[in-house]
């Protein structure tokens, strides 16, 4: 009875993890709209990523005999690590288009302190006997649906870009008419829309109700006027 007690307070979350693995990714997740001022990167990533790696630290927590809950939990840490660290990808990538050099260290660190406490934890709960097959399926349980889902937003994404630029006005509307109805929108895409749609193709909205209608809903009635913003310019 003593070893199990010793074992299960070794088990127990430290304040640095709860800090790193908790409550920090809590804030960056909510921060990222303010930080990058409605050009959200990943948002399919940040979050997901960030409450199913503080279930899984959570659940670390509880130690059980059961190898194979032990297995599933382990591979949920590991699939957290995973996700945290293809946030700060994501934003190493793509989030440097959007802010300065120094806010883009403050978006990359938090998925990467997170990453790092997650694998801490998976490696706390590691044993030799564990099955190989429940550790990843615990694993693809937690990385693979936000990953896809991302995936398929950056799909879809494609398509709608390609429309954008399309010759037929009909086919622009109906592109931005698709990221207005898009509920993760955001803001985001404005961008672009400005610059493909506004600023480059004048011939397309000027005489086209359905698409000025669309822009309006998107920038307001003020969207001829609209800039692209270049936080490096």
């Amino acid at each position: 009875m003593p070893a199990t007690a010793a074992k299960q307070a070794g088990l127990r979350l430290t304040w640095w993890e709860i800090a790193g693995g908790v409550v920090l990714p809590l804030l960056s997740a909510a921060a990222e709209i303010v930080v990058l001022h409605e050009d959200v990167v990943g948002p399919w990533l940040s979050w997901c990523y960030t409450p199913l790696g503080i279930l899984a630290l959570l659940a670390s927590s509880r130690g059980t005999p059961n190898l194979k809950r032990r297995a599933l939990v382990c591979g949920a840490n590991l699939g957290s690590a995973a996700g945290a660290l293809l946030i700060a990808a994501d934003h190493f990538l793509y989030s440097y288009f959007f802010v300065r050099p120094f806010t883009l260290v403050t978006l990359v660190i938090p998925p990467l302190l997170s990453a790092a406490v997650n694998a801490h934890r998976a490696v706390k709960l590691w044993e030799p006997a564990m099955s190989w097959a429940q550790l990843l399926a615990g694993t693809l349980a937690v990385f693979a649906p936000p990953a896809a889902a991302q995936y398929a937003e950056a799909e879809w994404r494609t398509v709608i870009t390609r429309q954008l630029v399309a010759a037929d006005s009909a086919t622009v509307s109906a592109a931005v008419r698709a990221l207005n109805n898009y509920p993760l929108r955001l803001g985001r895409f404005d961008n672009d829309v400005c610059q493909w749609v506004v600023i480059d193709r004048t011939d397309l909205w000027d005489g086209n109700a359905a698409l000025t209608a669309q822009l309006t809903k998107m920038m307001g009635p003020d969207f001829h006027h609209c800039m692209p913003r270049d936080p490096h310019g």
